[in-house]
């Protein structure tokens, strides 16, 4: 998961590279295109064609339908805002998770949960920082949805997890990907400039190992566990947006992280307490 959450913030930087030069959806396809034809290549050199059979096509389309938009998301916040304010404000999809798993898992939510939503939701506008001279409620606006569809995401790969290897659940999604994109491409597409080549490709490699080692993650370890590493993502963006565009967190930005991160933890811990609880006596809600 550690090594994951590296290469998703390599990733992401490398789209923010491209979008100066393509748009978000030829981002998308050029990067599941890297994908697919690397995963294809691996499966014609080792003949594991057994690894594409699954009995859950519709629940791989659902995900895969997901991830595409939410990929799309993730990369047209980045190219809006700095690294490290993006990385920090996709951190409330643990937020939405919470909300989701109330009529999506059919789990109980209590006033401990609940106060940790509002309060992390309240370390977003912090972020946001909506008194200040360069906020901007579009960039705002595009950071919190993408940070909704990585949350649909989680819970997708929690189900899946439990049947499906980590490359059939990446195969298909790459595939799902780069189809969906590539409807556009036929219409609207062009080659990319030839200066936007190694982001591309950086984009997509990048891909591939992130989703490859957190669907594998997730098959072997608990979300509860897992979800705490995402922090990391901070660290590697705040970085890789100093070195590449000079920016640097501010005091409400800061702030606002520590929210949203002391929400998250909280969250666990009642999940954690809650969890004991109905082991000791099976009848607790």
């Amino acid at each position: 998961m550690s090594l994951a959450v590296f290469f998703i913030a390599l990733m992401n930087m490398c789209a923010k590279l491209s979008s100066d030069k393509a748009s978000i959806i030829e981002i998308v396809f050029y990067r599941g295109l890297i994908s697919i034809v690397l995963l294809g290549l691996w499966l014609g050199f080792t003949r594991r064609f057994d690894l594409l059979k699954t009995k859950r096509p519709m629940a791989h389309l659902g995900r895969s339908t997901i991830g595409t938009i939410g990929v799309g998301f993730v990369y047209w916040a980045y190219s809006l805002m700095p690294m490290g304010d993006v990385a920090v404000l996709l951190l409330t999809s643990s937020l939405f998770v919470t909300i989701l798993s109330v009529p999506l898992l059919g789990e109980t939510v209590g006033s401990w949960r609940w106060a940790a939503v509002v309060i992390g939701f309240i370390g977003a506008g912090f972020v946001g920082n909506p008194l200040g001279h360069h906020f901007s409620l579009y960039a705002f606006s595009v950071c919190i949805m993408a940070a909704f569809m990585v949350s649909l995401v989680f819970i997708f790969l929690s189900k899946l997890g439990r049947t499906e290897s980590a490359f059939t659940t990446v195969f298909y999604f790459s595939l799902t990907s780069t189809i969906v994109s590539g409807v556009y491409m036929i219409f609207k597409g062009h080659m990319p400039d030839a200066d936007i080549y190694w982001p591309l490709f950086g984009t997509g490699i990048a891909s591939l190992f992130s989703l490859l080692l957190k669907t594998e993650a997730y098959k072997h370890g608990e979300a509860s566990f897992l979800s705490p590493l995402d922090y990391m993502n901070l660290f590697w963006s705040i970085l890789f947006g100093f070195m590449f565009w000079g920016d640097l967190p501010n005091w409400t930005m800061l702030s606002g992280a520590a929210m949203i991160i002391g929400s998250n933890v909280l969250i666990i811990w009642r999940e954690h307490v809650h969890k004991q609880k109905h082991l000791e006596s099976p009848l607790v809600n």
